[in-house]
């Protein structure tokens, strides 16, 4: 759970902030992972996601998402996401080019799992 504190460290000191402050909404891209971690919780949701660059390197990216209650509604709970999920992410990267994602969409493909941030 190392992981989770420098995640903390980097979403939690930004918890209150505007996405396209932080985020880039037009450098949007799309990763494909498998999920390491997974913390459903307020004020934003986050996640760690192994994911294998085009050079064959792996790279863990921190994503960020919704509060508790916005993920509920489209039927994202702490039991819907789980470590090993391979999951299809689109979203908007840090302005710093780190490895920081906020998650506009989200699919896993096992089973057509499909969240939206609306």
């Amino acid at each position: 759970m190392g992981g989770f504190a420098a995640l903390a460290t980097t979403v939690g000191s930004h918890a209150h902030h505007s996405i396209t402050g932080q985020y880039d909404p037009r450098a949007a891209v799309t990763v494909k992972g498998i999920v390491l971690e997974v913390r459903i919780r307020n004020p934003h949701s986050q996640m760690r996601l192994e994911v294998v660059d085009a050079a064959g390197r792996t790279e863990v990216w921190a994503l960020e998402m919704d509060d508790v209650a916005d993920l509920a509604e489209q039927g994202v709970t702490s039991k819907t996401l789980r470590a090993g999920d391979k999951l299809v992410i689109f979203g908007f990267p840090a302005r710093d080019g780190s490895r920081l994602l906020h998650v506009e969409r989200l699919h896993r493909p096992s089973d057509g799992l499909k969240y939206e941030d609306d």
